[in-house]
């Protein structure tokens, strides 16, 4: 294990600072044993079964079980522990002083059982719905920070904050609606970072964009390289992160035209 011997290390400068007959208290989640042996299997095992977020677990119905154990030794003191619920939702590995029974680290475990397919496919249905809902908009509504495509098309904030009202008024005064539809899937793909626990997704699409600007009709399909991530220990799911858009009949004049004008 990589991360071992800086814990070992810190568990014997510990053990020489603070004296062998130290203890840490019974409500800190630790066992009182004789320093001279180290903690049993079941004594370990109910170190990690009575901490608080364990026990939250158990209370919350959850069944937990011992997916893996690793032995301490004289020159690694150090129990491992991976528990996991049957659900499969939580995996987790802690590592305890082999003599106390402090947690010394816990690790998450972010590969997940789920499969990869309805990962996929959340990641998927979660891109269409946002990329259509930022796409689509009527006049009469026009949120020119939040909706529409000059915002998606790469992101350009600082444009759209400093000429807001610009922008406003020409969607207005030009009563541009956009309706936008995702046609065909060409791919998806999907990777894990295990440094930052985070979900990189890239789909790739053919939308079609349909808009009405001074009652002129546009209907252009445009293939789309939408970006993504899920870090995984939040809560906020797949965020889009860059779009790029590319005409897909290249000799159309329409595509430009779907900018509304705007400068880049």
């Amino acid at each position: 294990m990589s991360q071992r011997w800086w814990i070992i290390f810190i568990l014997v400068w510990s053990i020489s600072i603070g004296g062998c007959s130290n203890r840490l208290e019974p409500n800190q989640g630790t066992l009182q044993t004789d320093i001279k042996g180290m903690l049993s299997k079941e004594e370990a095992i109910g170190a990690v079964m009575n901490l608080p977020e364990i026990k939250a677990l158990k209370e919350a119905g959850k069944e937990i079980e011992i997916k893996g154990m690793h032995e301490p030794t004289e020159e690694e003191p150090i129990w491992e522990i991976t528990i996991a619920d049957k659900d499969g939702k939580v995996n987790q590995t802690y590592m305890l002083n082999g003599y106390t029974g402090e947690v010394l680290e816990s690790i998450a475990d972010h590969t997940h059982d789920e499969d990869i397919e309805e990962m996929k496919k959340d990641m998927t249905d979660t891109l269409k719905w946002v990329f259509e809902s930022w796409q689509s908009f009527h006049y009469s509504s026009y949120e020119p920070s939040r909706l529409g495509l000059a915002f998606d098309v790469n992101f350009r904030l600082a444009y759209i904050f400093d000429n807001y009202d610009e922008n406003r008024e020409l969607v207005e005064k030009q009563k541009i609606t956009s309706e936008v539809k995702i046609t065909e899937i060409k791919d998806t793909g999907m990777a894990f970072n295990e440094e930052d626990h985070t979900l990189y997704g890239q789909l790739r699409v053919v939308a079609l964009y349909q808009q009405q600007i001074n009652g002129e009709k546009l209907a252009e399909p445009v293939e789309v390289l939408i970006f993504s991530k899920n870090h995984l220990d939040s809560e906020e799911g797949w965020q889009i992160t860059n779009v790029d858009m590319y005409k897909t009949d290249q000799s159309s004049n329409d595509f430009e035209k779907l900018f509304f004008g705007f400068k880049k």
